[in-house]
C-alpha cells in the first residue's frame, strides 16, 4: 500500500517537471524572435533560421525571407575549410540597440550582423562585420542576406541591374541562370579542376572568375522585387561592391531565388559589408530605381552630359550624331587568318560618301583594326598604325580629314587589360597574380594565349602609346600627335580583380582606384570615352557604353543566344541622361532615344539609311534628356512606352514592329512601320 501512495505523487512531479521544461522551452523559443521597427517597416528576425521577415507597414504587404541557408558562410579554420548555415552557430548573442535595430553576434563563427531599420530614411540595412581573423581563423565569404521570395503569380515580378535591366515575372515559364560562368553548382568539376592545374577552385577565391567580366553583369549593384501594393530596391553599398557579386536562378513553379555573394578581400573578409534595403508602397522598378539615382547623386556619382560637354564641348557634337563604323583589318589566331578589309584611306572615301548622300551634319567615326596588327592582336603594343591599311602617315590624314568635315574622329577598340604573350612588352612582372603568386593564361579568343596586366601597369601602356609611341627604328609618335582622337572606345571591360604580385599587391578597391586613373587620363585629354562593358560606378567618366540585353551564351562561340528574363531599360532610367547606350534592335533604341549608328560602306537599302536619320533626329531632341518612366502596355510584354523629362513618348509595338513618338519638334506623331 505504501508504494500505491508514493506512485501518484511521483507522477505529479513528473509532470510537474515537464510542465516546467515545457514553459522553458517556450520561453526560449519566444526569445529566438525579436522585432525591430521604425517608420514604415517592422522586420521579424528569427535567430533559429537566421531569417529576416519584414511587413511593409504602408502597404500591409509581408516578404518573407528564404529560410534556405545551406552552405552560406565559409571559413578556415587551423587550415581546414568549412561551410555552414549562419543558423548553425552555437554561441549566438542578441544586443538590442534600440526600437530599430539588434547586432547578432556568432561567437563561434568571430561574425557579428547588424540588422537595422534606419530611423531617419526608414530602410532596412544588412551590416556584415568580421571580428578578430587571424593566421588560425579567416573568414572566406558569406552569401546573406538571403531572398525576399516573390509570389508565383503574374502580377509579381524580381528585376536586376544585369546589362540594361531584366525583369523575371514570379510565374516565368523559362528556366533562368545568370551570372553562373563557371557552374556554381558544379563543385565536382571544379574540385577535379583545382587538383588537376593546382589552382583555387571555389566561388570565394577563384581568382578566373573574374576575366571579361563574366561574374559581373551586374552593371548596377542593385534588384529589387514587386507585388501589388509593395516593392523594394535592395543596393549594394559603394564602399564594398567591388567585392560582391549576385547568382541568380529561376526554376518555373517556384520562387525566383538568387544569392548575395560577399567574396573575402586578399583571402580575408577583412571589413565590413553593407546591403540596404528601400520599400515603397505601390513602385515597380521604374520607381524604385530613383531611389539608386539619388543614392549615386548622394555620393557625386551622377555627371549628366550636359556636365560633361561644359568640360569637353566636343560632347555637344554627339547630340543628334550618327556613329560611323568601321573595320580595317583583323588577325585571328583560332582560325590562322588576317585580313585587311579597308585602308585608312578608304574609310575616309566611306565618310565622305556618307555625308553626300545624308547631308548629315553630326557624326562620328570609330573603327576597328587600325592597330599594327589589327584587332585585338598583340597587346599591349598596337603601334604603328597599320602598314598595310596606310601606316601612320594614313592614319593622321584621316583624322584630319574627318574633322575637317566637321564630324568626330574617333577610335575602337583598344584593351589595356590583356596582355598577349606574343607582345613584345609581355613580362611576367607586369602581369596580374593569384593567390599562388601565378600568371592566367587563356588562349580562347582572337589575341591566342594571353594573361591580364595589372591596372597599376597598364596606366604605364597607356601613356606610352599616346604620348611616346615607338623609339625604335623607325621611330613613331604617339596617338596624340599621330591622330590626336576626339573618342575613343577603351575595349574590354571595367574588371573587377585583385593582385597578389609582393611589387604591386592591389586589393579589389584599390583596382578600381587604378581603373580611375585610366579615366582620368582620357578625360585630361579631351578626349570622349565609351567602354565596351559599362558600370554603374564609371558613370562620371565615360559619354556612352555599348552594351547588349542579358543572354545564354552559345557553347564555344562568342555570340548571343536567347534573351534572359523580359529586358527593362533601367540603365536608362537611371542614367539616361548621363550616357549614351547603344541598341542593337531598332525598336528598342527609339525607346530608349539610343545614339544611331551605321556600318560603313553606306548601304544601299534607303530604308535604312532614313530609319539610322529618324534616330540620330530623336536623339538630338531627347538624347539628353532623363528617362522618367516605362511602362508594360500590354499582358506579353511587346507593347511598350517610355516617357522622357521633355515630356516626349515613344511607344512601340514589338508584335507588329511598329511605333510612334509624340512631344518632340520636328518628329511627326505618326504611326510608322519599322523592318
Amino acid at each position: 500500500m505504501p508504494g500505491k501512495r508514493r506512485y501518484p505523487y511521483q507522477l505529479v512531479k513528473i509532470f510537474a517537471f515537464s510542465a516546467l521544461l515545457i514553459m522553458a522551452w517556450k520561453s526560449a523559443a519566444i526569445a529566438q524572435s525579436y522585432k525591430i521597427a521604425a517608420k514604415d517597416l517592422e522586420a521579424t528576425v528569427d535567430l533559429a533560421t537566421m531569417s529576416v521577415d519584414v511587413k511593409h507597414l504602408a502597404s500591409g504587404v509581408i516578404w518573407r525571407m528564404s529560410r534556405k541557408g545551406a552552405r552560406e558562410f565559409v571559413y578556415e579554420k587551423d587550415g581546414e575549410i568549412s561551410q555552414v548555415s549562419l543558423a548553425d552557430s552555437r554561441d549566438k548573442k542578441v544586443t538590442r540597440l534600440g526600437k530599430g535595430a539588434v547586432l547578432v553576434t556568432l561567437a563561434d563563427f568571430r561574425f557579428e550582423i547588424l540588422i537595422l531599420i534606419d530611423e531617419e530614411t526608414g530602410e532596412l540595412a544588412f551590416k556584415l562585420i568580421p571580428l578578430e581573423e587571424d593566421h588560425n581563423f579567416r573568414i572566406k565569404g558569406v552569401i546573406y542576406p538571403r531572398p525576399f521570395e516573390v509570389p508565383i503569380r503574374g502580377d509579381c515580378y524580381s528585376f536586376f541591374g544585369i546589362s540594361q535591366g531584366v525583369l523575371v515575372p514570379g510565374d516565368w515559364s523559362q528556366k533562368e541562370d545568370m551570372n553562373n560562368p563557371i557552374q556554381l553548382d558544379d563543385q565536382e568539376r571544379f574540385n577535379k579542376f583545382g587538383e588537376l592545374m593546382g589552382r583555387p577552385a571555389n566561388w570565394w577565391d577563384h581568382q578566373e572568375w573574374d576575366q571579361a567580366g563574366l561574374i559581373y553583369p551586374q552593371r548596377m549593384a542593385v534588384f529589387g522585387a514587386y507585388q501589388p501594393g509593395s516593392g523594394w530596391l535592395a543596393y549594394i553599398d559603394d564602399n564594398c561592391r567591388m567585392d560582391n557579386f549576385l547568382h541568380i536562378k529561376h526554376t518555373p513553379g517556384e520562387h525566383t531565388a538568387y544569392k548575395v555573394y560577399w567574396r573575402p578581400s586578399m583571402g580575408r573578409f577583412g571589413y565590413p559589408r553593407v546591403i540596404r534595403y528601400h520599400f515603397e508602397k505601390n513602385a515597380g522598378y521604374a520607381r524604385l530605381i530613383r531611389h539608386y539615382r539619388e543614392y549615386y547623386r548622394k555620393l557625386g556619382y551622377i555627371k549628366t552630359l550636359a556636365e560633361k560637354s561644359a568640360e569637353n564641348p566636343n560632347v555637344e557634337k554627339l547630340k543628334g550624331a550618327v556613329n560611323l563604323r568601321a573595320r580595317v583589318s583583323r588577325k585571328d589566331h583560332r582560325t590562322f587568318s588576317f585580313e585587311i578589309y579597308n585602308t585608312f584611306h578608304e574609310v575616309g572615301e566611306q565618310v565622305a560618301e556618307f555625308q553626300n548622300r545624308t547631308g548629315a551634319d553630326r557624326a562620328s567615326l570609330s573603327f576597328t583594326g587600325w592597330q599594327r596588327y589589327g584587332h585585338d592582336q598583340e597587346y599591349p603594343d598596337i603601334m604603328p598604325p597599320n602598314m598595310y591599311a596606310g601606316g601612320p602617315e594614313g592614319l593622321d590624314s584621316l583624322a584630319r580629314k574627318v574633322k575637317a568635315m566637321g564630324y568626330i574622329f574617333g577610335l575602337a577598340t583598344d584593351n589595356y587589360c590583356d596582355i598577349t604573350l606574343d607582345s613584345p612588352s609581355f613580362r611576367e612582372e607586369v602581369t596580374l597574380k593569384d593567390s599562388q603568386g601565378r600568371y592566367v593564361r587563356r588562349s580562347t579568343w582572337g589575341a591566342g594565349v594571353n594573361s591580364l596586366i595589372c591596372p597599376r601597369w597598364a596606366i604605364r601602356f597607356l601613356k606610352r602609346n599616346f604620348e611616346v609611341g615607338r623609339t625604335d627604328y623607325p621611330p613613331v609618335r604617339g596617338l596624340l600627335e599621330t591622330a590626336a582622337p576626339q573618342y575613343y572606345l577603351l575595349g574590354n571591360y571595367v574588371c573587377n580583380w585583385e593582385c597578389y604580385d609582393p611589387a604591386h599587391l592591389l586589393t579589389r578597391n584599390e583596382n578600381r582606384e587604378a581603373l580611375a586613373e585610366i579615366f582620368d587620363y582620357f578625360n585630361e585629354k579631351k578626349i570622349m570615352l565609351t567602354i565596351e562593358h559599362h558600370n554603374d560606378w564609371v558613370v562620371p567618366w565615360v559619354v556612352s557604353a555599348r552594351t547588349r540585353p542579358a543572354h545564354d551564351g552559345v557553347y564555344g562561340r562568342d555570340r548571343a543566344g536567347r534573351t534572359r528574363g523580359i529586358p527593362i531599360p533601367l540603365w536608362q532610367l537611371c542614367f539616361h541622361d548621363c550616357t549614351y547606350v547603344n541598341a542593337r534592335d531598332y525598336l528598342y533604341a527609339l525607346l530608349t532615344a539610343a545614339q544611331a549608328a551605321l556600318g560603313l560602306p553606306v548601304p544601299e537599302d534607303q530604308q535604312r539609311i532614313e530609319e539610322t536619320l529618324l534616330l540620330a533626329r530623336l536623339h538630338r531632341a531627347i538624347g539628353w534628356d532623363d528617362m522618367q518612366e516605362h511602362r508594360f502596355l500590354s499582358d506579353d510584354y511587346r507593347l511598350q512606352e517610355a516617357t522622357f523629362s521633355s515630356g516626349a513618348k515613344v511607344w512601340i509595338d514589338y508584335n507588329t514592329r511598329q511605333f510612334r513618338i509624340t512631344g518632340v519638334p520636328g518628329i511627326s506623331p505618326e504611326l510608322r512601320q519599322a523592318r
